[in-house]
């Protein structure tokens, strides 16, 4: 495997519910900086392992909101065209 695919362990900030976090967190694997694999082998999840799940799903929660807004603005300009040709 390309080994700029999988780069192991990058560090990034912390962001949750509006606020940064200096000390950021270490993912286990990123690929192409898009998906996000945390592996966790542990028989309970602690408090830590909650926060750091409520952090993915905001990290998603934002995606999502990008790709929306991205995707009316491309909707938009697709009707635009289409009203211009009709004309």
């Amino acid at each position: 495997m390309p080994q700029h695919l999988f780069p192991q362990d990058p560090e990034k900030n912390l962001r949750f519910r509006g606020k940064t976090f200096d000390e950021g967190f270490r993912a286990d694997i990123v690929v192409e900086g898009i998906v996000l694999l945390e592996l966790k082998s542990v028989e309970v999840l602690a408090r830590v392992h909650r926060k750091q799940v409520l952090t993915y799903l905001q990290r998603i929660a934002d995606i999502i909101a990008h790709i929306m807004t991205e995707r009316n603005l491309l909707f938009s300009k697709l009707r635009t065209i289409a009203e211009l040709t009709q004309i």
